[in-house]
């Protein structure tokens, strides 16, 4: 009789093309819907982190109350003051970056659902006018392998460096020799790797998705965009920006300033919130 509170943090239907030829059938939403329904049935109350994981499990008609809680992260943890700046410059040396570079970056999963090939499409065409552009790809998945192909194929070896994976507490290292995180995929909640990103003061550029824009401040902390000449215009907004503004601090202090609201201990507030109030209504039916 131990109360239950379930935190759900995937749109499971963006998986649905694991099951292969059986992923056009209805069965298997049904088959999703009944496993969702399985779990928020059990629980006195549900967690999830963004609008569109809320209006999903609506979707799947959970009756359980639903309490949206966006994630946060520890932002002190990615402050510039805590880096050791050896292993920035060794970075530095590493992979060639000279001041006036442009670099951006992703990390996660690689994976379909990641919609990484777009970014692969779109940054040949950024690249295309900005030579001394690089692009880290950190993470590690089942799609690496192809990924790796579309870059060789788009002619990019010299501006997407494929990382592998990387321990997370040396993530912020890569974060900090970056101008901008990008993120095509539509899967996404309330990421906590953007959210790392911008606790390092670098802006997500990200696939327009109306129902996860919460997540980010339109034109401070992100910038959406919904085709690839938008995409481009973006990052050259930025690059200009970083060359007009000593060591691009300006926008680094408006990102970091952005990123204080986001506060870790006002999440974890709320989410003991809920397990009292499971617990209450336990004890007190």
């Amino acid at each position: 009789n131990i109360p239950i509170v379930y935190t759900c943090h995937s749109m499971y239907y963006d998986y649905i093309h694991y099951f292969g030829a059986l992923q056009n059938f209805q069965a298997v939403k049904d088959f999703i819907d009944h496993g969702i329904l399985r779990y928020t049935n059990a629980a006195k109350a549900v967690i999830c982190a963004s609008t569109k994981l809320e209006d999903f499990l609506k979707q799947c008609k959970v009756t359980t109350p639903i309490y949206k809680i966006p994630n946060a992260c520890i932002t002190t943890d990615f402050a510039e003051e805590t880096l050791n700046q050896d292993v920035i410059q060794n970075l530095k040396i590493q992979y060639a970056i000279q001041p006036d570079d442009f670099i951006a970056c992703f990390c996660g999963r690689l994976a379909a659902e990641k919609n990484l090939s777009l970014t692969l499409e779109y940054w040949k065409q950024f690249v295309d006018g900005m030579p001394n552009a690089k692009l880290f790809i950190i993470g590690n998945g089942p799609a690496r392998a192809e990924l790796e192909q579309q870059a060789k194929d788009y002619g990019l070896t010299h501006s997407v460096i494929f990382t592998g994976a990387i321990l997370h507490e040396n993530i912020k290292y890569y974060y900090h020799l970056c101008d901008a995180y990008i993120m095509t995929s539509l899967s996404e909640n309330h990421s906590v790797s953007a959210l790392e990103a911008i606790a390092c003061g670098i802006p997500v550029i990200h696939l327009y998705d109306e129902e996860n824009e919460d997540q980010y401040i339109e034109g401070v902390t992100g910038f959406a965009f919904k085709d690839s000449a938008a995409f481009v215009n973006i990052l050259h907004n930025i690059y200009d920006k970083k060359q007009h503004t000593k060591d691009g601090k300006t926008l680094k202090e408006e990102i970091n300033s952005a990123a204080l609201q986001d506060n870790y201990q006002t999440m974890t507030k709320k989410i003991v919130e809920v397990y009292r109030q499971v617990l209450a209504e336990t004890h007190n039916p």
